[in-house]
């Protein structure tokens, strides 16, 4: 198991712990700046069934860049 040390503190914090830190903060900025959309409620939906921890903070730091968690275009509709 991995840990990341908080410097300011001087605690051990473990890695899995950090990052499901880091999906709670970048849901709440993705819940603010997009409330309902489809593909918030998707993973949140599945997170933890089937998408594991680093996939979920992956797409979600993509929606909140990008305004989509997709990292390219599957089809167009026009």
């Amino acid at each position: 198991m991995c840990y990341i040390v908080a410097t300011a503190e001087a605690t051990i914090i473990p890695f899995h712990e950090a990052v499901k830190t880091a999906i709670r903060r970048e849901f709440e900025l993705a819940k603010v700046c997009f409330g309902n959309d489809w593909q918030l409620l998707c993973i949140e939906e599945n997170w933890g069934d089937t998408l594991d921890d680093r996939h979920t903070l992956r797409m979600l730091r993509s929606l909140n860049r990008n305004g989509s968690c997709y990292s390219r275009m599957f089809c167009r509709r026009d």
